[in-house]
């Protein structure tokens, strides 16, 4: 645990940091080409349902000691966005920034958000990295401006 904590020490820095330094990229992996590289780390005990994305990658480390490789998949796929996945749940044999820690990589591709068929236009068209106060006051908005008089069932369900 101890050495854990002095590895995580090393490489924390403050989203703010990270944010004033438009180049910086920390490489994850040390390979002699096509390191596996972030702008942004975050730790955390859950993924969570809505991450924050980046461009240039934004990781989540997620420890999860003792839980069976299905749990730790269903995790992932509970993200509420669509994804486009490059591999899943592929371990890791290279030197990387923890050392010899045994890690499984799940890389990504945001796609979008999850949404119904029936969805507003304008929900449809949002872009985002990551969701802020103004945004969610913008879907509670088109939300109440739902008709609660939709004669169709399908349609209804969905606006819940």
């Amino acid at each position: 645990m101890a050495e854990e904590s002095l590895i995580r020490d090393q490489i924390v820095i403050s989203d703010e940091e990270q944010e004033n330094d438009g180049n910086f990229l920390l490489n994850l992996t040390h390979t002699k080409c096509h390191p596996l590289r972030t702008r942004f780390i975050r730790y955390t005990i859950a993924l969570p349902e809505y991450p924050i994305s980046d461009p240039d990658g934004f990781t989540y480390i997620v420890a999860v000691p003792g839980q069976e490789q299905s749990a730790v998949a269903n995790a992932i796929s509970s993200v509420q966005y669509a994804m486009r996945l490059n591999y899943r749940e592929r371990p890791m044999n290279s030197e990387t920034i923890f050392g010899s820690v045994p890690l499984l990589h799940t890389s990504a591709y945001c796609t979008g958000v999850k949404l119904c068929q029936y969805a507003d236009p304008a929900l449809k068209d949002m872009k985002h990295t990551s969701i802020s106060k103004t945004q969610w006051d913008e879907i509670e908005a088109i939300r109440e401006g739902i008709p609660l008089a939709e004669t169709e069932q399908v349609k209804r369900r969905t606006y819940m």
